[in-house]
């Protein structure tokens, strides 16, 4: 880490030293730039000894993978929220709500974390941390399950979906796949009843993905995703069979809604 990137985040905090709320700026590859005394405190080390730890070892083990979602998610969208356990040094857990969103360091892509609110400490016994971002608010049907399958080459970007659509009564993500070829034989096995289909993957793409599933299987509902916007590729997918084309960074609530209208609606 350079000292470049430690004073661009301390400019960053500088009006928030005295924050009663933990900062921090995290790296694309989970390292701490920059962080204030109140994210150190919670984190049970001084501001020196966090800055250059991965965020990742200042979490119990459970937690983990959960804070690597959140901050893949806070890269691709503009801001991103959820629960997690410090784990201090003395054995006790501390629950912590943290929010989170994207931002360039000198050129560097970077997460701005900062905890909003905190429990007190205790061994966490009967309390899991939740997601809490804003998407729970909204009124989830009471219908059977719509189950989903996820497909995209990209690990975080699964876990991204998987962990928003978690928060859903109505909705069960039953399967991942990391390319085209294995989506067509996990189809096969599940049956699902809505395909989030990436475009470009390697083996095969989400389009001849697509094209083999709505031959063999045309009740399965797909809809296309692509970090691109909509061109040619998604007149091609359509004309493959998918019913619907979302940007990956677009609005969660359209994909929601495109997930929901899709299982009871003909593409």
């Amino acid at each position: 880490m350079t000292e470049t990137n430690m004073n661009s985040g301390a400019e960053i905090f500088q009006q928030e030293a005295a924050s009663k709320e933990g900062l921090a700026v995290v790296s694309k590859d989970y390292k701490i730039l920059y962080c204030n005394s109140r994210f150190a405190a919670l984190a049970d080390s001084s501001s020196k000894q966090t800055i250059g730890t991965p965020i990742t070892d200042l979490v119990g083990k459970k937690d983990q993978e959960r804070m690597i979602t959140l901050l893949g998610q806070a890269h691709q969208q503009e801001q991103v929220s959820g629960e997690f356990y410090f784990k201090p040094g003395n054995g006790d857990k501390i629950l912590c709500r943290a929010s989170m969103h994207s931002l360039n360091v000198n050129d560097l892509k970077a997460v701005c974390v900062m905890v909003q609110n905190y429990a007190a400490p205790g061994n966490g016994d009967g309390q899991e941390p939740v997601d809490t971002s804003a998407e729970k608010t909204i009124e989830k049907p009471t219908d059977s399950q719509i189950e989903v399958m996820l497909v995209d080459d990209h690990e975080v970007m699964r876990q991204g979906l998987a962990m928003l659509l978690s928060n859903y009564d109505d909705i069960s993500v039953t399967g991942e796949a990391a390319d085209g070829k294995e989506a067509v034989e996990m189809a096969r096995e599940l049956n699902p009843d809505v395909i989030l289909m990436d475009i470009s993957m390697p083996e095969m793409s989400g389009i001849e993905a697509t094209r083999i599933i709505k031959a063999e299987m045309p009740h399965i509902r797909i809809i296309g995703l692509s970090m691109f916007d909509p061109s040619d590729q998604a007149e091609e997918i359509r004309q493959a069979g998918a019913g619907q084309y979302l940007k990956k960074n677009g609005d969660k609530h359209e994909l929601l809604s495109t997930i929901r209208n899709n299982s009871v609606n003909a593409c």
